[in-house]
């Protein structure tokens, strides 16, 4: 059997890039685009109750956690979110693994089985030329690129916490 080169099997691999330190890069007001996604894809995220206890957790996160969401949109199977520290002394990981934590305890109160979260999450940091409107706008649309509503106002699940612009 023909030995493949080592490079072609280290791209057939999955590989993750390495997280840097942000505050090596960026101050606090750094703005992260995050995406949370339901375990197994399960589309179960937008069922009132625990849409209602993700929004909760959004709205209450300066309180409890010292980072402030802008905008959110809750989809069936995963959830965007705007967001920024707001002197937590907390770093990104800590604040999602806190949300996920938070929101897996209230599925218990609604009887819905296994996990919720997949054990990971999307984050892009928004750097100068990316605009915030823009995000804001591409989440605000997401329901309606999916083709769950026509027009975005008419899905319950989405809206902004605090202006983190």
């Amino acid at each position: 059997m023909k030995k493949q080169p080592e490079d072609k099997k280290q791209s057939r691999r999955r590989r993750h890039l390495r997280r840097i330190d942000p505050d090596r890069i960026y101050t606090n007001i750094a703005v992260y685009d995050i995406t949370m996604i339901s375990f197994a894809r399960r589309k179960i995220l937008t069922m009132p109750a625990l849409a209602g206890a993700i929004t909760h957790c959004f709205k209450t996160a300066p309180e409890y956690h010292r980072w402030a969401v802008g905008q959110y949109v809750i989809m069936p199977d995963h959830v965007h979110f705007l967001c920024r520290d707001i002197g937590s002394g907390k770093d990104l990981s800590s604040f999602v693994r806190d949300v996920k934590k938070y929101t897996a305890n209230q599925v218990k109160n609604l009887n819905i089985t296994g996990r919720l979260w997949q054990p990971e999450f999307f984050d892009h940091v928004l750097r100068g030329k990316e605009s915030y409107g823009e995000k804001c706008e591409y989440l605000r649309m997401n329901p309606v690129r999916t083709k769950l509503v026509s027009d975005p106002e008419a899905w319950p699940w989405q809206g902004v916490c605090e202006e983190i612009s």
